[in-house]
């Protein structure tokens, strides 16, 4: 081949690579442009314009493993402009709000829409009509790209605009799923593509907790059984106190005399003594122990009572033994749920039973009591509380929801909001439990029922930030476990 020959063949591979390379470029980026912004841009580009137009730049805070969230005032129009950074420093999501009705800013909507438009014909819902807007949607044959329009009646203007890289907010949602609930929380995603990003991490969810250490999950319910079968802590004794008895009015009323009632048939041969700091049970020697009768209930009809019992001296002798992960001389000090029912006539106690919130902790403390008014429904108790547990080689607590029939006295289902985990080496982790399971509308968790699978998620260790899933099986004959909880942090 000539000298000539060879250079022409150099020349036309260089261009068909920089045409090659041009197309490749050119598909990394949105058809649905916003200014100059695209979903896909890499976002040092679009921070670099921000810096030599408005003489600023973003502010960024890290959203999960390898995504951010950075965020940019704007006067042109007036607002802020969102970016969802990924892993590879592209732009998964550019989301615009804006609080601007002058003419230019409607002129440059129109446009956006007509542009927008021009890629792939939009879809429009008209919201109702107090919301006083209209959402367009557009997305490109290949589902690979979506925006969206939101337009105020009222401003005549555009008050959001999102673009979406499909499948850059699906890699997302494969490998920190928590990052999408995130996003939905904030408004950043919202309607098919939250749905779809959403079916995303739901599977990942899935796949993570298919994956726990089912010899962990063992020893954790090794531990449940050894808990359960510990004595309770011994009754810790306090000397007569020289306070003015009869002075504390949180027990006033009705309330006051079915509390006491109440005390005497669950502990026979000791009485309630109300003093003006604190409460006591006195046995028939004088001896007196510290308790507390708080927080309590009543049904609407005044029928039916609920009062949290709590030895306090006892707990402090459990939670030193878990604060030092000690468990040789360890007991358990649980609060114990008393419901009496009362005669509407006479308003005395017919009956009492008896609860214990969770039998497995070390420590449980009750913090909430709550009848249920539900027409033509038994009452329920909702009950939240914080339940204690512990090894040699760490203690942790998690904070639960239950939900109690005092008819049958049983616990019918347990949901968990948060949880925290101590290391002996004082690593700690846990934070508040995001549920992953079909109804996120229920704030309590209680909704399940038997036989469901429980999916949680949470972010430990801030720095780095982590993503850790739960998975949390229920059934008739077992309720989820703080324990097999702990076991997964």
């Amino acid at each position: 081949m000539s000298k000539g020959r060879i250079i022409l063949a150099v020349v036309v591979g260089a261009a068909v690579f920089v045409y090659a390379y041009g197309r490749y470029q050119k598909s990394l980026l949105s058809p649905f442009i916003m200014g100059t912004a695209r979903a896909g841009m890499r976002f040092s580009e679009i921070d670099d314009e921000a810096r030599r137009e408005m003489k600023h730049g973003f502010t960024c805070h890290p959203l999960g493993r390898d995504t951010k969230l950075c965020e940019l005032r704007t006067d042109a129009p007036i607002g802020t402009l969102k970016i969802v950074v990924d892993h590879a420093g592209r732009a998964a999501v550019v989301q615009l709000l804006a609080a601007d009705d002058r003419q230019h800013w409607r002129t440059i909507g129109s446009a956006t829409i007509a542009q927008w438009s021009h890629v792939h014909q939009g879809d429009a819902f008209e919201s109702p009509s107090e919301a006083k807007v209209n959402v367009e949607r557009w997305q490109t044959p290949d589902g690979r790209w979506s925006a969206e329009m939101t337009w105020h009646r009222v401003l005549d203007a555009p008050t959001e605009m999102t673009l979406v890289d499909e499948r850059r907010v699906h890699r997302i949602a494969e490998s920190t799923p928590l990052v999408i609930l995130t996003l939905a929380s904030a408004k950043i995603l919202h309607g098919p593509a939250l749905a779809r990003a959403q079916s995303t991490a739901d599977k990942a969810f899935v796949e993570a907790s298919n994956t726990i250490d089912t010899g962990a999950l063992e020893d954790a319910d090794n531990f449940a059984r050894g808990v359960a079968a510990l004595p309770e802590c011994s009754p810790a004794l306090t000397p007569v106190p020289t306070e003015k008895y009869g002075a504390d009015t949180s027990l006033s009323g009705t309330l006051r005399g079915v509390a006491e009632e109440t005390i005497a048939r669950a502990y026979p041969g000791r009485r309630l003594v109300v003093g003006e700091h604190a409460m006591y049970l006195s046995d028939a020697a004088g001896q007196m122990e510290e308790v507390s009768l708080y927080p309590n209930a009543q049904t609407s009809d005044g029928t039916l009572y609920a009062f949290a019992v709590t030895f306090p001296r006892r707990v402090q002798e459990a939670s030193s033994h878990a604060e030092d992960f000690d468990t040789g001389g360890q007991c358990r000090a649980s609060s114990e749920v008393l419901f009496a029912r009362v005669n509407p006539g006479t308003f005395s106690v017919d009956e009492i039973q008896r609860v214990n919130p969770d039998a497995e902790s070390l420590i449980s403390l009750v913090g909430t009591l709550e009848f249920t008014d539900i027409p033509g429904a038994p009452p329920y108790l909702v009950a939240m509380y914080l339940g204690t547990y512990g090894t040699t080689a760490w203690n942790g607590q998690v904070r639960w929801n239950e939900l109690i029939a005092p008819d049958s006295v049983r616990i019918i289902r347990r949901a968990p909001i948060s949880a925290g985990k101590k290391l002996v080496d004082g690593t700690e982790t846990g934070g508040p439990l995001l549920p992953e399971h079909e109804d996120r509308s229920d704030i309590t968790g209680l909704s399940y029922e038997p036989g469901d699978t429980l999916r949680f998620s949470t972010v430990i260790n801030p720095s780095p930030a982590a993503v850790r899933h739960i998975s949390l099986p229920t059934r008739p004959d077992a309720l989820p476990s703080g324990w097999r909880l702990l076991a997964q942090l």
